[in-house]
């Protein structure tokens, strides 16, 4: 059993060999089991190998081991099928933001456990997440919290939807095969935190049953609650191969989905336990009973079919890619247009710079000034100089406008009482040659960016200079810069 201190080896499928990394905290047992247990640690130097721990990390030497934290995965036991499957997990190297990256994996010395080594994650499981969350009393909260509350878990589920997405499209083999997780479940998301503890996405993690479709494997992983049917009773049937199919998944995703949204399990512990005996014997719709069912009729009617048509996936031979898009043509026809410009903002990233930069694009330049109605008697007005600021604008891309980042201001408590902690004004957007400010504050509607026009903002008065029209981007012209907050694309 591996312990605090443990210098361990494990073995880097990138072809990089073997590596070294030192075991930082107490292991803990996953989900109470004392099967499978998790720690941190951190890569170390081979070159280096004394007690002290400085010294042993890692600090750019002729090994270039990367200094950073990582998560290990530890198994205790000998039980064939799941040393393979971690085995299995290790030898993955998916590349997507949506899915925890997995670096390697290792077995001990004396063969009576093994190890994945995979990315750090500061974050919680979606099943913990989805249990803090059952704390709260849906009856006390008023339409203005739903209607923030059901936009927070529809930005949260773009991620999911990304992850299965990426791992789908075979990123990880040579023939491009569509990839299968074999055991989506909340415990295997992970909800992504930032420093104060805010929702930033979803990652996917757990990789321990993935093969590709069609491919036979011998593990019995599985979840009764989260898995289809079909899954079930491939390994109820004694002498079977496991042929893996992409829609198990689209399967279990929906029912992640379901006790996502509606904060309540799909099935109950006896439900559960008869699927497990008898897959098809236990049949329901994804009806909603808790909290998602105070959605609107008509949204909440979309949702229960979406998820109807992922359940059946099979019969209706829809794929991962169909489900996006139904999601998306969902957002369009249910949200405002505020919510749907928040929601892409924080969507998948764009293509690459070089990609980015040969895009066409608008060049806006404003005046910030002080608003007219703004006291000329302050000394701060009278000493408030006017300020040029200009915004390109690539097609297809929404640009934050922060205000005190990328728009000047003084009057932040006034700013942060009307547009929230973020201080985010709104979004500046290129649609069909045309410049487009779309507001985040309730009551303002967008507006069309043209030579002359103005926009306020607390004490600022915006006067719109010019709008440059469409231009392509290339070798001498100015290159685009980040510094403050990123430019998102959608």
């Amino acid at each position: 059993m591996i312990k605090k201190g443990d210098i361990l080896e494990w073995v880097d499928p990138s072809g990089a060999g073997s590596r070294s990394l030192r075991i930082m905290d107490e292991v803990f047992p996953v989900g109470g089991t004392q099967e499978k247990w998790w720690t941190r640690a951190v890569p170390v130097c081979k070159a280096n190998s004394g007690d002290d721990m400085d010294r042993m990390r890692c600090n750019a030497c002729e090994c270039h081991c990367p200094d950073r934290e990582l998560f290990v995965k530890y198994y205790s036991g000998s039980e064939p099928e799941i040393r393979n499957a971690m085995k299995n997990q290790g030898k993955i190297t998916l590349c997507s933001p949506y899915i925890v990256k997995n670096y390697g994996y290792g077995e001990e010395k004396d063969g009576q456990g093994a190890f994945v080594v995979m990315e750090y994650v500061h974050g919680v499981s979606l099943g913990t997440y989805l249990n803090q969350q059952a704390e709260q009393d849906a009856g006390q909260m008023t339409e203005d919290d739903l209607r923030k509350w059901r936009l927070k878990k529809y930005r949260l589920m773009l991620p999911m939807l990304f992850g299965v997405m990426d791992y789908q499209n075979g990123q990880d083999t040579k023939d491009g095969a569509v990839g299968v997780h074999m055991d989506l479940k909340p415990d295997n998301f992970l909800v992504v935190l930032d420093g104060k503890g805010n929702e930033e996405k979803v990652m996917l993690t757990d990789f321990e049953g993935y093969v590709r479709t069609g491919s036979v494997m011998d593990t019995f992983l599985y979840s009764p609650g989260y898995a289809h049917p079909e899954q079930i009773q491939t390994f109820l049937e004694e002498g079977m191969p496991i042929q893996s199919r992409p829609y198990w998944d689209l399967y279990a995703l929906a029912v992640v989905f379901y006790e996502f949204l509606d904060e309540h399990a799909f099935f109950d512990e006896a439900e559960r336990q008869e699927r497990a005996a008898a897959p098809y014997s236990v049949k329901k719709p994804a009806t909603f009973t808790n909290r998602a069912a105070r959605l609107p009729e008509e949204e909440r009617k979309a949702l229960e079919e979406l998820l109807g048509r992922m359940m059946n996936a099979d019969e209706l031979k829809i794929s991962i890619q169909d489900v996006y898009y139904e999601f998306r043509k969902f957002l369009q026809r249910f949200l405002r247009f505020s919510e749907r410009c928040e929601l892409l903002a924080r969507e998948r990233p764009g293509d690459e710079e070089e990609a980015l930069a040969a895009r066409p694009y608008l060049r806006v330049s404003m005046k910030v000034s002080a608003a007219e109605d703004f006291s000329q008697s302050e000394t701060k007005a009278r000493s408030y100089p006017p300020v040029i600021l200009n915004f390109l604008l690539y097609q297809g891309t929404l640009v934050p406008l922060y205000y005190g980042e990328n728009i000047c201001g003084t009057e932040f408590q006034r700013a942060e009482d009307e547009y929230g902690e973020e201080l985010l004004l709104g979004y500046l957007l290129e649609s069909g040659g045309r410049a487009c400010f779309f507001p985040m504050k309730e009551g303002m509607e967008p507006v069309w960016l043209e030579r002359g026009g103005r926009l306020s903002f607390v004490e600022l008065a915006l006067e719109v200079l010019s709008v440059e029209g469409q231009q392509t981007a290339g070798p001498g012209l100015q290159q685009r810069t980040r510094a403050g907050r990123r430019t998102h694309g959608i």
